[in-house]
C-alpha cells in the first residue's frame, strides 16, 4: 500500500498549502476588503423592503454555500470522531504505540507518546476547525457578494423592460400645455427617454466596477482552489476506493471529503455561472425595450417580470400601458442604446488569475481531469 500512502501525504501536502495560502491572503487584503465592503453597501445592497421578491431571490442563491459550510464542519468532526471510535474498539490505551490521528501527519517528534499524542490530536482538530471556518468564510464571502450583485442585474433588467412605458406614463402626465405643438411634445418625450437611459448606463457601470473588483479580490484564492481541485479530487477518489476496502471508518471519511471538495467546487462554479448569465441577459433586455415603437409585443421581456412588484406598480401608475402606440426612440437615443448591448457582449465574470472562469463548463473539465488522474493512479496501482 506504498501508494495509498504517497497519496495520502499528497492530499495532506495540497490541502495544507492551499489553506495557509489562503490564510495569508486573507490577512494581506483587509484594506481591499473594507474597499469591497464599501462598495457593495453604497452601490450593490438590495434592501428588502424595496425589493423584496428579488431579495428573496438572493437569499436563495445563498442558501448551496450554508450547506456547503455545514459538510465543510461535519467532514471535520468526522475525521474527529472516527479515530477516537476507532481508539475505543480496538481497546488501545496511551501506551499503544500505533495509535493513530484524525489525519495523516509527519511530525519531528514522537507524537505516540501519551502526552504528545494528546496535544497533538488538539492541535490537529483546531487547525482542523480553523481550516473548515476559513473555507466557509471564503465561499460565503463571494456567494454573499455575487447573490447580490446578480439580484442588482434583475433590477437593471425590470428598469430596462419598464423604460419606454414609464417614460410615456410620465410624458403624459406633464403635457398640461395645450398650446405646444407635437414636434415639441415629442422632444420632450426622447429627452426622457435619453434621461432615463443614461441613470439605467450608470447603474450599469456600477455593477461592472463592482464586479471587477470582485473578480480582482478573490482571484488568487480562486487559482489556488482551481488548480488544486483537479488533484484534490482525483487523489481523494482513489482514497475513497482502495484505502475503504479494509475499513468502514477510511471508507466514510474519503467519502466526505470527495463530497465536500466537489461539492465546493460545483458552488463557487455555479455562482460564476449565474453572473455570466446575468450580465449577458443584459443585452436581451435591451434589445427588447421596444426602442422601435409600437405595441409592446406580448413576447416581450417585461411580461417575464410579472411576479416582480415594481411591475404591479406599472400596472397601477399605468393602466393601459400594454395596449398603446409608443412613439419610436430617437436617433441618440439609440446610439447610445448600441454602445451599451456592444459592453454586455462582454460579460462580467469570475476568473482564477487567467487561469480559468468560474463557470460550470470549467466544472466539468475539473471533473473530467480528475477522473483522468484517478485512472492513471488506478493502473498503477493493478501493475
Amino acid at each position: 500500500m506504498a501508494l495509498v500512502d504517497r497519496v495520502q501525504n499528497v492530499c495532506v501536502s495540497l490541502t495544507t498549502s492551499m489553506i495557509l495560502l489562503r490564510m495569508c491572503h486573507m490577512c494581506y487584503s483587509l484594506q481591499r476588503i473594507r474597499k469591497l465592503l464599501l462598495l457593495f453597501g453604497e452601490k450593490i445592497w438590495i434592501r428588502q423592503q424595496s425589493y423584496p421578491f428579488i431579495y428573496q431571490q438572493c437569499i436563495t442563491r445563498m442558501k448551496p454555500a450554508l450547506y456547503m459550510g455545514l459538510c465543510l464542519f461535519s467532514m471535520a468532526l468526522a475525521y474527529l470522531f472516527i479515530p477516537i471510535g476507532f481508539f475505543i474498539s480496538t481497546g488501545q490505551t496511551l501506551e499503544s504505540p500505533d495509535k493513530r490521528f484524525a489525519y495523516l501527519v509527519s511530525l519531528p517528534y514522537d507524537a505516540q507518546k501519551p502526552l504528545n499524542y494528546i496535544l497533538t490530536s488538539i492541535g490537529i482538530f483546531v487547525f482542523a476547525l480553523m481550516a473548515a471556518t476559513q473555507s466557509y468564510a471564503r465561499d460565503a464571502m463571494l456567494s454573499f457578494f455575487v447573490s447580490f450583485l446578480c439580484g442588482q442585474y434583475e433590477v437593471l433588467h425590470g428598469r430596462i423592460d419598464r423604460l419606454i412605458p414609464e417614460c410615456h406614463a410620465k410624458w403624459l402626465r406633464e403635457r398640461v400645455d395645450r398650446n405646444a405643438t407635437i414636434g415639441r411634445n415629442l422632444k420632450q418625450l426622447q429627452d426622457l427617454y435619453e434621461e432615463r437611459l443614461q441613470q439605467l448606463i450608470i447603474h450599469h457601470n456600477h455593477l461592472i466596477r463592482f464586479g471587477e473588483e470582485l473578480n480582482s479580490f478573490f482571484s488568487f484564492p480562486l487559482f489556488v482552489n482551481l488548480s488544486t481541485a483537479t488533484l484534490q479530487i482525483g487523489f481523494g477518489v482513489f482514497q475513497f476506493l482502495i484505502s475503504g476496502k479494509d475499513s468502514y471508518g477510511d471508507f466514510a471519511r474519503f467519502l466526505l471529503y470527495v463530497l465536500a471538495v466537489t461539492g465546493q467546487l460545483f458552488v463557487i462554479c455555479n455562482l460564476g455561472n449565474t453572473l455570466i448569465f446575468r450580465s449577458q441577459e443584459t443585452a436581451e433586455h435591451l434589445f427588447n425595450c421596444n426602442w422601435e415603437g409600437g405595441r409592446i409585443s406580448r413576447y416581450a421581456m417585461i411580461f417575464k417580470q410579472s411576479d416582480n412588484e415594481e411591475f404591479n406598480a406599472l400596472n397601477e401608475a399605468f393602466p393601459m400601458w400594454p395596449y398603446i402606440r409608443y412613439n419610436p426612440s430617437g436617433k441618440r437615443f439609440q446610439q447610445k442604446l448600441n454602445f451599451m448591448i456592444m459592453r454586455c457582449q462582454r460579460p462580467v465574470r469570475l476568473s482564477a488569475m487567467n487561469y480559468a472562469t468560474l463557470s460550470l463548463e470549467t466544472f466539468g473539465r475539473i471533473l473530467s481531469s480528475s477522473l483522468s488522474y484517478f485512472a492513471l493512479l488506478k493502473s498503477f496501482l493493478d501493475k
